[in-house]
């Protein structure tokens, strides 16, 4: 959670030095016993892209079940607040099995789970359909399925979301 956190914090100040002034900026981090908190704030311009640094932290910010508040003032600065519980995720079902799967297996899985076929799979990621069959051989061999359907079942229970080469919740 510490190196997700520092990551998220390492975002969060990128995008405050990247507005054109930045007179001053406060990081603090605090604990309320069950949550890190987390306050990035300035005195920039209060012209933040906020869209960017949610879409930028989500993908953490999901695995770890935290949550994000962003407030820019015109003329006055930008806030971002980051809540991180520091209890764990839960492991999901059949998570464990996913670890014998290789980071493009993983990703091949992610898209069998929301029923993509070989050739929009293969578009997707530039290679070929018949690397595309070796994959997903190989995705339903590791995981002892009999076909793309139980290996889906298996990828979304774990908690894959499509374009992710994780799951979601349970690894980072």
């Amino acid at each position: 959670m510490a190196h997700a956190a520092r990551a998220m914090v390492r975002a969060i100040v990128l995008a405050f030095t990247a507005q054109p002034v930045l007179p001053r900026m406060r990081i603090a981090w605090d604990c309320d016993g069950d949550n890190v908190l987390i306050e990035v704030r300035d005195q920039g311009p209060g012209d933040i892209d906020r869209t960017a640094l949610t879409r930028q932290l989500s993908g953490r910010l999901q695995t770890l079940r935290g949550r994000i508040d962003i407030e820019s003032i015109a003329g006055w600065g930008s806030r971002v607040t980051l809540t991180i519980p520091l209890d764990p995720p839960a492991v999901r079902p059949d998570e464990h099995l996913l670890s014998t799967l290789n980071p493009r297996e993983l990703e091949v899985l992610a898209h069998l789970a929301v029923g993509k076929r070989n050739r929009a799979i293969a578009e997707e990621l530039g290679i070929s359909q018949s690397t595309i069959k070796f994959h997903v051989a190989s995705v339903l061999k590791k995981l002892d399925v009999a076909n793309r359907g139980e290996a889906s079942a298996i990828g979304i229970r774990a908690g894959i979301v499509s374009g992710e080469a994780h799951p979601a919740p349970g690894r980072s």
